[in-house]
């Protein structure tokens, strides 16, 4: 763990280095937005990162640009003709095969196509893991389509809208439509506007500031992944930038005493609240740190009937940075994470107190310490590598794991019977694309290992508490190693 902090924080202080010695050119740049758009250049190669930052880059400026492919202008035709047409839509997209096979059992979503980690060794009366045999799947399930909308001028502002949809399902079901992107924004010259359904804050798509391997969700659970409504603001001085939003739960749920739910949060009456300050150069080299706020109700009444308001606070703080040296690429990021089960990261919440009277409870942040790495060379070949490694620290009070027979800690393994103990989860991916636009071609070889353990905590059982471990806050001790290697194959086709 701390080999890869240590890493992530020299490539964020390395990119910091290069931010600021090119400050003085940034200043003699004519820059209309945080980040330029990459799509007014004619790219050498396209890879599915710049795919993915291309789409991004039209949530950071308001600019017009040429469709690749199609254009439909709609025009009201009793209007005097206009020098530009009214409304442009430009339809893009990809066809994505993926298919993979896992050297063990996993635990994972949208039937194992999202990774999140190896299962823990369960043994059988002969003493033989059955959990070893391994998994084998395929699917086109992140083939997408997507529809950019470039509008008129409203409040003297640009206006742009985007749908991207995609046969991803409700991350259990494939094969079914839903939307990743469906907003609208309004961009003035140093801010912006977003209203509608993107991805979560928390995610740095600017400049590829995110894992780039052939899956967009493959740094989980140690990078975070998901897709919210949400409001998003961005306010630009020279070369400072701020970025704000609210945001509710839709799929990505947290856990509760229901099971996966968004209710926890619509009941607390407060948004998911997300801040970050950037220390922009372009769009290929900035830095920036921020902070996230969760706020969930998991109860309105408890077992025996009495109305109950406790809360849980959940803050989060994170370190990112996103260099280009040449045709060298590389992003990086560390992050205290406490209560982001939403976003299939590590981390979660529990009861630290209870009234066996009137059964309210209070409760306890469950906090991982992230950090990972993602480099990539830009040629026609492309090797790349991401490494990334998250670590449970427990909570800061004290946990009770279950209550009688109900299991009183909420975390996204616990959908999977693993109870937060994991101590902690490291992955490693190689990966090598050959990039002949419009096709491209990926392998890519994963490595991941998660110490599975006994939790400290407290267990209530008729009203006695039997306690696990010396200090019963949430961490894990006698942890065992679970390997896994997954071999992946993707091919893409872009138009």
């Amino acid at each position: 763990m701390k080999k890869i902090v240590l890493l992530s924080l020299l490539s964020i202080t390395a990119i910091f280095a290069r931010v600021t010695t090119l400050s003085e050119d940034f200043r003699d740049e004519n820059v209309s937005a945080v980040i330029d758009d990459p799509s007014m250049e004619e790219p050498h190669i396209q890879t599915l990162s710049e795919y993915f930052r291309e789409e991004d880059n039209s949530e950071s400026n308001g600019k017009r640009s040429e469709p690749r492919i199609n254009t439909m202008c709609l025009k009201n035709e009793e209007a005097p003709p206009a020098k530009d047409p009214i409304v442009d839509v430009k339809f893009s997209g990809d066809i994505e095969y993926y298919t993979w096979q896992d050297t063990r059992q996993v635990l994972g979503l949208a039937q194992n196509f999202l990774l999140l980690a190896p299962a823990r060794k369960v043994l059988d009366d002969c003493g033989e893991d059955i959990n070893s045999r391994g998994d084998l799947g395929g699917t086109l399930d992140y083939t997408l389509l997507t529809a950019q909308v470039f509008g008129p001028k409203v409040l003297n502002a640009e206006t742009y809208g985007q749908v991207t949809v995609l046969p991803f399902g409700n991350l259990v079901t494939l094969n079914r439509l839903r939307f990743i992107n469906a907003f609208i924004r309004l961009q003035w010259e140093t801010a912006s506007f977003l209203f509608g359904h993107y991805w979560h804050p928390m995610i740095i798509f600017d400049g590829g500031g995110f894992p780039l391997t052939p899956v967009f969700h493959g740094g989980a659970p140690i990078e975070i992944y998901a897709d919210l409504p949400q409001i998003r603001f961005r306010k630009r001085w020279g070369q400072l930038m701020f970025q704000g939003a609210g945001a509710i739960q839709l799929d990505y749920q947290s856990p509760g005493p229901i099971g996966l739910s968004p209710t926890y949060q619509r009941d607390s009456l407060v948004p998911m609240l997300d801040g970050q300050l950037r220390w922009v150069k372009d769009d290929n080299n900035f830095v920036g740190v921020g902070v996230d706020y969760t706020r969930l109700l998991p109860r309105l009444v408890t077992n025996k009937n009495c109305k109950t308001r406790e809360a849980i606070n959940s803050p989060s703080f994170f370190a990112f940075a996103v260099g280009l040296f040449g045709d060298f690429h590389i992003a990086s990021k560390v992050a205290l994470l406490q209560n982001k089960p939403d976003t299939l990261a590590l981390s979660g919440y529990a009861v630290t107190c209870v009234d066996l009277d009137t059964d309210k409870r209070e409760y306890t942040n469950l906090r991982n310490a992230a950090a990972w790495v993602d480099m990539e060379l830009r040629k026609q070949w492309s090797p790349g590598l991401f490494v990334g490694y998250s670590k449970n620290v427990g909570a800061p009070d004290q946990v009770i794991q279950s209550i009688n027979t109900e299991s009183t800690i909420y975390t996204l393994l616990n959908t999977f019977g693993a109870n937060n103990d994991v101590d902690y989860a490291f992955r490693t991916s190689f990966r090598l694309r050959y990039n002949a636009a419009p096709i491209q071609l990926a392998a890519e070889l994963t490595f991941m290992r998660v110490g599975y353990g006994t939790l400290e905590a407290i267990n209530i059982v008729d009203d006695e508490c039997i306690v696990t471990g010396c200090c019963p806050k949430g961490k894990v001790f006698d942890d065992v190693p679970v390997n896994l290697f997954r071999a992946a194959f993707a091919a893409y086709i872009f138009f």
